[in-house]
């Protein structure tokens, strides 16, 4: 999956409406790493949370676009 996201990231550069693809097992990893739940979070607090993620080594491989978090 992860280098599915290379491809994406090729073909829709900067104009990618989507800005990463986390696959579940990733997610479920950091919600037990960081011991969250990230279901249980409110839609401002999960945004944070997952940004914070996505600019980590391991979730840049998630991203699929080159524009800022």
């Amino acid at each position: 999956r992860l280098m599915r996201n290379k491809g994406v990231r090729k073909h829709h550069g900067k104009s990618a409406e989507m800005y990463a693809r986390v696959p579940n097992v990733l997610l479920e990893k950091w919600m037990r790493e960081d011991g969250v739940n990230a279901l249980a979070m409110r839609k401002g607090e999960f945004s944070k949370w997952i940004k914070r993620k996505l600019a980590t080594a391991e979730g840049s491989a998630c991203r699929v676009s080159d524009r800022a978090i």
